[in-house]
């Protein structure tokens, strides 16, 4: 399929530099503030409820970024597979 169309690579590439772009907004305030452990038996509920918020959002950015580049790549490979050369 690739050898058909080329231009399929630009969604896998652009998603990658997407993803790393969303890891890196949240890898980096996370190495910058050293708050990377866990939060151990004395932290706060605050800084536990925290933690897991910070987790589900940087999961759910991450696959939505997967599922919008992966969304607008189907119809493209739908339409090279239906079509009679």
């Amino acid at each position: 399929m690739l050898k058909k169309d080329g231009e399929l690579l630009v969604y896998a590439l652009l998603s990658a530099i997407c993803m790393l772009i969303v890891s890196a907004s949240f890898i980096l305030p996370v190495i910058m503030t050293k708050s990377y452990a866990l939060p151990g038996p004395k932290a706060t509920p605050t800084q536990q409820t925290l933690y897991w918020v910070v987790g589900f959002l940087f999961y759910f950015s991450n696959y939505f970024v997967i599922t919008f580049f992966n969304t607008a790549l189907e119809p493209r490979q739908f339409r090279m597979l239906h079509i009679k050369p």
